[in-house]
């Protein structure tokens, strides 16, 4: 049985414990049985363990394959013409470098989370009783069984069942979420499956004691009390890779598989060839090994992980002038894939302060009343230490009082007899004020108040209000006076009192909407107040959508996975319960955003895809997450998905570009062989070829940035290709066009240029090509690509420079690059002819957009 549905005796009894505390020996056989009130964590893994892991991910074993061949390459040339070009090889070694140091060190994000969480409690200590006497000992010589003693102010460092109180209550908001304290009741015996927030009788690790004393029995320590379950959730790993990193696995395989097969084709066709025609030398073969290894450089997108990187970097720098601050890279992207976001409530959805919402007086007179009833009736305070006293009367006193001016030296103008604390039994507090004549003001539960003045025609008119304030789970606080200890007492008013919605959540959460997100409140409250608060939202406004914590333990994986498209809020969640539904969700396809500010939300934190943290959270849940909010804004993070959208898109233009340029080359090549003409690109050009598509001009592509239009888009399913089936298209119609081009001019010279400047003209066609497609790579729907050309001005000013240099390289430097001098004529052919790609783009765009206007007409 668990100790909150027994009995005070039956839970000392089970726990060999009494009011007296445990003995020396007793307390050493609890250590054995129970542990050590300290989070044990696991094993972690050596650095050497950590790098190798790393090493041997998908993308990074593309770029060492790369690196690999590219130093082969390089090693053969040298071999052949004593010059090699080893800077590549450099260049992509320094790429694998950074890519390790990044995953090791964000590998340490979790640990770091664990490390603070042992940090919340470290040399502190407690009272206790042991041997019949009160002691002070140090949190963690805390063992199951102590006897602790807690007051105003303590922090509680163990699970226990409480044993007795006096108005005790607890602040158990960064583990339940409940805003409220809560009032603990030492007495009652509850059911076996009340979920956490209402176990009145339970004291637990990492709450605060907002009010009164009491004494429990610790019943769990370490890794076994709350805390520490929470703890052990933040070390697992669940094995699931960031969704980006997944498409451009699957895409790096595809690409590598492709680009090896037609280079393996190559190779074969060509010995073939140096076969039949008896043609078969060690240059030969050295030239025909050496043009497959090539090929498969230029296949193989080592640029890819390089763009990346830089993407990210970039765009981490323009979420932190939006108070964004990314921890880990991925997550820039990561964040616009996102499908479902869950959020917690308190200092989330919500501010996490209690605030007064409106007071109703019941006359003009009424306010003075309120005014005095608020401050001077009060055991609260606000001093430059800190606030202490409960939410609700230090939320009255802030609306009465400036922020500068003291609550103490207001009351010391009044002489005050008679105070009367409030307390859960009395439900109102009281006191007398003499001033020449004697008034007494009450506040508290408005259906105690009442009792007070129902002789007071104010209080029946307005408790109809009340009570619709009431249905909404707001908190509301009635005040009533009497003069000369008159037993009528004057019904003055009452105040509304809430943890308000932040301002911008509600338009946020219309946005999200907008966007093809949904939203899910995941809350310790209870189902009334979480519904509140969901309808307030537009969450939704069927309370059949809202569902207990303790509904959904009860059913299977497969009949929850089949519930959750339906459910927009769980009251009374746990932790346990959030890190479930997330990884249910990321099952069931979805890219799951977990946002949330206490230790309860942590573990749900960093198990989702992105963890966004608020910025005034606790440590804890900001280690854990992906992402901090510094303006602890919902909106915040509709501005974070549209700025990964826009990233995510930057990689399919880039990705668009480099497999037109693949396929291109490789299907050009191949193509030539077949027709047993000689292979068009020499060594040197297709390492050129390779560097434009890999390179500066090819990277320019990533700065494109796009406006809030992104958000009208549906988000992109974790099982989603990066390459879409309409940019395949596009691919394979604007590489097949190309490649025919190029194919007319190998066989009819249509450009006019000659056998002698065949080859020169054939490369400069084919780079021109490229340039002139990388701006249809801009826009990936039907827009056109004038609409916004002059938007990225670095992507202009690179390929302009690519342009000199490639008329450069063909006339000046044709001994290296095997050219020869064109005449301006040829050249100006060559420019229009390659222009023509984007003709051919515009055409098909404009078909598709007529294509839409009569289906929408």
């Amino acid at each position: 049985m668990k100790e909150y549905a027994v009995t005070i005796n039956q839970t000392l009894e089970n726990l060999n414990s009494s009011y007296n505390g445990l003995n020396e020996s007793q307390v050493s056989l609890s250590k054995i049985k129970h542990g050590e009130n300290k989070i044990e964590k696991l094993k972690n893994k050596s650095i050497f363990k950590r790098i190798f892991s790393a090493l041997f991910e998908p993308m990074l074993i593309i770029l060492e394959i790369s690196m690999f061949i590219t130093l082969g390459v390089n090693l053969g040339k040298f071999l052949k013409t004593g010059n090699g070009d080893f800077y590549e090889c450099i260049g992509i070694l320094l790429s694998i470098g950074i890519s390790v140091f990044l995953t090791v060190y964000m590998e340490g994000k979790s640990q770091r989370a664990f490390e603070l969480l042992q940090q919340i409690s470290s040399d502190s200590f407690v009272k206790v009783v042991r041997n019949g006497e009160k002691t002070i000992i140090k949190q963690s010589e805390l063992v199951v069984g102590d006897i602790v003693m807690v007051s105003s102010g303590d922090k509680v460092f163990a699970d226990g069942r409480i044993l007795s109180c006096n108005f005790l209550s607890v602040d158990e908001s960064t583990l339940t979420g409940e805003s409220l304290p809560v009032k603990k009741n030492a007495d009652i015996i509850l059911n076996e499956s009340v979920p956490l927030a209402e176990r009145v009788n339970m004291l637990y690790s990492g709450t605060f004691i907002v009010e009164g004393e009491g004494v429990y029995v610790v019943t769990a320590v370490g890794n076994n009390a709350e805390m520490g379950l929470i703890a052990s959730d933040l070390q697992k790993n669940d094995g699931v890779s960031a969704p980006l990193q997944e498409k451009l696995d699957r895409l790096s395989k595809t690409i590598t598989f492709i680009g090896v097969t037609s280079a393996v084709f190559v190779l074969i066709l060509t010995i073939a060839r140096l076969i039949c025609s008896r043609a078969v030398t060690f240059s030969n073969l050295q030239e025909t090994f050496l043009s497959a290894i090539v090929l498969i450089v230029a296949s193989v997108p080592e640029g890819l992980p390089t763009t990346v990187a830089i993407a990210l970097t970039l765009n981490v720098v323009k979420l932190s002038k939006s108070n964004a601050l990314i921890k880990k890279l991925v997550a820039t992207e990561t964040v616009g894939c996102v499908s479902v976001i869950c959020s917690d409530k308190t200092g989330t959805l919500t501010e996490n302060k209690m605030k007064v919402e409106e007071i109703f007086f019941a006359c003009k007179d009424s306010e003075k009343f309120i005014k005095i009833n608020s401050l001077v009736n009060s055991t609260a305070y606000i001093s430059k230490e800190g606030e202490v006293g409960s939410p609700t009367e230090l939320a009255l006193i802030k609306r009465y009082l400036k922020q500068k001016e003291s609550v103490e030296k207001y009351r010391s103008d009044f002489n005050i007899i008679n105070p009367l604390p409030f307390s859960s039994e009395l439900k109102y507090s009281s006191i007398t004020i003499l001033d020449g004549e004697s008034i007494t003001y009450i506040k508290g539960a408005p259906e105690k108040i009442y009792e007070f003045c129902l002789k007071s025609p104010s209080a029946n008119a307005l408790f109809e209000k009340i009570k619709s304030f009431q249905s909404e789970r707001k908190r509301v606080i009635a005040f009533a006076h009497s003069i000369d200890t008159s037993s009528e007492y004057v019904f003055d008013g009452f105040a509304v009192i809430c943890d308000p919605v932040r301002k911008d959540v509600k338009q946020s959460v219309l946005e999200c909407k907008r966007a093809g997100i949904s939203v899910k409140m995941l809350t310790g409250d209870n189902f009334d107040t979480a519904f509140s608060i969901a309808r307030e939202l537009n969450l939704t406004s069927d309370r059949k959508n809202v569902v207990l914590a303790t509904e959904i333990e009860k059913i299977s994986d497969e009949k929850l996975k089949l519930c959750l498209p339906n459910i927009a809020v769980v009251a009374r969640s746990t932790p346990k319960t959030k890190l479930r539904i997330v990884k249910l969700l990321k099952e069931m396809g979805e890219v799951v955003a977990v946002t949330g500010d206490g230790v309860n939300d942590a573990p749900a934190i960093r198990h989702a895809d992105i963890g966004i943290s608020m910025g005034n959270g606790s440590e804890i849940t900001k280690e854990a997450s992906d992402i901090i909010l510094l303006d602890n804004s919902f909106s915040t993070i509709v501005t974070a998905i549209n700025f990964g959208r826009n990233v995510y898109q930057n990689f399919q233009r880039f990705i668009m570009f480099q497999l037109s340029v693949n396929f291109t080359a490789v299907t050009f090549i191949v193509i030539s062989l077949i027709l047993g003409v000689e292979s068009p690109f020499t060594t040197v050009q297709l390492l050129w070829i390779n560097l434009i598509m890999d390179g500066p001009p090819a990277l320019t592509l990533g700065l494109e940035s796009r406006g809030r239009e992104l958000m009208s888009d549906r988000p992109v399913k974790r099982s989603d290709d990066i390459v879409s089936k309409k940019m395949l298209l596009r691919i394979l119609i604007h590489a097949g066009f190309m490649c025919a081009i190029l194919m007319l001019q190998y066989k009819v010279d249509f450009l006019g240029c000659g056998e002698r400047q065949m080859k020169t003209a054939l490369f400069s066609l084919f780079i021109l090509f490229q340039l002139f497609n990388a701006f249809n790579a801009r826009e990936l729907g039907s827009t056109s690509v004038f609409k916004n050309l002059k938007s990225n001005k670095p992507m202009l000013v690179v390929f302009f420079i690519t342009f000199i240099l490639q008329v450069v390289f063909s006339e000046f430097l044709g001994g290296f690059f095997g050219t020869v001098s064109l005449p301006i004529i040829t050249w100006i052919k060559i420019i229009l002819t390659a222009f023509s790609i984007i003709l051919l783009s515009e055409s098909y765009k404009l078909v598709k957009r007529l294509i839409k206007n009569k289906n929408n007409a």
